[in-house]
């Protein structure tokens, strides 16, 4: 075991790195580790207290809120589509707002941790859009629905990002 020491100790001594006061960063050569030690993934759903389950609007986009804990990223869901997101609150709630398509709309919030291990979903808020309509009986808000099957979770600064899309109404 001695010998051992011995020898992991002289080629410091010998290289000069042992003794340097300062030694300029990065050297040449050098190897950098990084890692990331993933934790329990969020056990507790968070909740969506308004709007409530049943309620009706006639304009879009509406407000969501409700609970969640501190520093987890709230997804919002409208009938299973990803409407946005933002950052739980340090008084643990969330306030985004999020289009309704025409009709019923189950929404639905799921929370992750910064490492992107997802926590158990709410439960789902059922509300409808019903949009007003002209005295000649035709709807007033006409919908544009902008599609794509990609996602990011993140792109490079100053990047062009570009993926494909389907559009539909207006």
């Amino acid at each position: 075991m001695f010998g051992t020491v011995v020898m992991a100790i002289i080629p410091l001594w010998v290289s000069g790195a042992w003794g340097q006061s300062n030694p300029e960063n990065p050297q040449e050569g050098s190897v950098g580790l990084s890692g990331v030690v993933p934790g329990e993934p969020p056990s507790q759903a968070p909740a969506i207290n308004s709007p409530v389950d049943g309620q009706t609007f006639n304009q879009t986009p509406i407000e969501v809120s409700g609970t969640c804990r501190s520093g987890l990223i709230v997804e919002i869901y409208t009938n299973d589509v990803f409407a946005g997101s933002t950052v739980c609150r340090d008084n643990n709630t969330f306030t985004i707002d999020t289009g309704l398509f025409f009709g019923e709309n189950v929404l639905r919030a799921r929370v992750q941790d910064a490492l992107g291990q997802e926590g158990p979903e709410s439960d789902p808020v059922t509300v409808t859009y019903d949009p007003p309509v002209s005295e000649s009986g035709q709807q007033i808000d006409q919908q544009l629905l902008i599609q794509s099957d990609v996602s990011f979770r993140g792109a490079p600064p100053g990047q062009p990002i570009t993926f494909p899309v389907r559009l539909s109404g207006g």
